[in-house]
């Protein structure tokens, strides 16, 4: 089961390194969700069969997760990919055919939702790989 460490980076200073999402060979989904209250990337898990914590265990705000609308952009590339986490968009445009071409360059300017400046600046990059 594949999975990515991620570090975030935003030109109002915000940083977070060493976030762990994907899915471990004991089915355990890993994510991060942000605090908008707490100003803060949170990394979430949820075990086989269980869901995730929808609520900070910090101040208890709902969590943005980044599937949610908004949360991260292009908007039309998120229309297209609804319920994706942006790291998994590259993967998901293998598939598309030339005519969506134009998607591709759209990735490259994915920005999410930053948690302290609240502006979508906030900047991914996969750090490390694991299975």
């Amino acid at each position: 089961m594949p999975g990515n460490i991620l570090s975030f980076r935003c030109p109002c200073g915000f940083k977070k390194n060493d976030i762990s999402v994907g899915v471990s060979n004991d089915y355990v989904n890993y994510s991060a969700f942000l605090c908008l209250t707490c100003k803060k990337i949170i990394p979430v898990l949820k075990r086989r069969g269980g869901a995730f914590n929808e609520y900070c265990h910090i101040c208890g705000t709902k969590f943005v997760t980044l599937t949610d609308p908004g949360a991260w952009m292009p908007v039309e590339l998120q229309k297209r990919f609804p319920d994706s986490e942006p790291w998994m968009i590259h993967s998901k445009m293998i598939n598309l055919g030339e005519k969506d071409g134009d998607l591709l360059a759209q990735a490259e300017e994915i920005r999410i939702l930053c948690p302290r400046c609240g502006k979508h600046s906030l900047r991914f990059e996969v750090t490390e790989l694991w299975d």
